[in-house]
């Protein structure tokens, strides 16, 4: 095992406290503070998924007793804990390592959508990202890491490209990718990859073993670039980390330099022409008082 029960235990209770301490950012969107958008539904589903894999682990480690037995050989282990016992872990076993390869998968569409959203969505971006997604997706069945890990790079080198060379005007949104964004894409990277290389330069490892904390970790970073983003608005389309031009619903949203984007509303209805008889009667008003004035001068 590289890693023993107190380092599963550690790392599960850490990630259990990052999510209820963010708990609040879920709230936000029950009680209509933000509005909920397509890049949301992508990272709430990482964040059910990585709390379902989380609790599968617990079980496997803490309720149900080590998993040893059942990582050498699941015949062997039914001698050892019993068949019924042994297809319970299996189970746990699974569900623990597809949860860990699509916690990946969820962390990289994060990045990636972040990625698309400093190129405004241009076509060529998003459907190569999209591409390379959907085949991590088919890998994830396979549980082959390594995918994941040349992915992640190429998003980070992608990000990487538009931020220091821009062949445009930068854009706020750069400028704050910029300032911290970037961290969080070479910390997954950096997470990723490691654990890629030492799964298949050992073979027969279990994969979970690494792969579960590196995975978790990866999908925490990630969640938190969404959560550092969602408070920055542009009105610009290369916006997408949190909604379309406001993310608030009430109170207008307020940049860092204290702008006040207000909602698009209707546009606003012309002053009413004044009547005719008015019009008249002002300049008749205006023209007695200029012809009486004159009189006076004449005098």
């Amino acid at each position: 095992m590289i890693f023993d029960y107190n380092s599963i235990v550690s790392l599960t209770s850490f990630s259990r406290w990052e999510y209820f301490v963010s708990l609040d950012f879920e709230w936000s969107f029950l009680t209509r503070r933000k509005k909920l958008t397509w890049p949301m539904v992508i990272y709430l589903m990482g964040r059910i998924m990585g709390l379902l894999t989380v609790f599968s682990v617990i079980a496997l480690f803490v309720i149900l007793g080590p998993i040893a037995p059942i990582v050498a050989s699941p015949q062997q282990s039914s001698s050892i804990v019993g068949r019924s016992e042994t297809d319970r872990l299996q189970s746990f076993y699974t569900l623990a390592t597809f949860g860990s390869y699509s916690v990946t998968v969820f962390a990289t569409m994060n990045l990636g959508i972040r990625a698309m959203a400093l190129y405004a969505f241009k076509v060529k971006v998003v459907i190569l990202l999209v591409v390379l997604i959907l085949c991590q997706w088919t890998l994830v069945i396979l549980a082959i890491l390594i995918f994941t890990a040349i992915l992640d790079t190429t998003i980070t080198l992608l990000t990487f490209w538009k931020l220091l060379f821009p062949w445009t005007k930068r854009g706020r949104l750069v400028d704050r990718m910029m300032e911290d964004g970037i961290v969080y894409f070479l910390l997954v990277m950096f997470v990723n990859v490691p654990a890629a290389a030492f799964i298949s330069i050992v073979p027969g490892i279990m994969d979970t073993s690494i792969h579960f904390p590196a995975a978790l970790a990866s999908l925490m970073i990630s969640n938190r670039l969404v959560r550092r983003l969602s408070n920055f608005t542009t009105t610009t389309s290369s916006m997408f980390m949190m909604t379309p031009r406001l993310q608030f619903a009430s109170p207008p949203v307020t940049s860092e330099t204290g702008t006040v984007y207000k909602k698009p509303t209707r546009a606003m209805a012309p002053p009413p022409l004044t009547p005719p008889e008015a019009t008249h009667s002002s300049v008749h008003t205006v023209g007695s008082i200029i012809g009486s004035h004159r009189e006076e001068c004449q005098v």
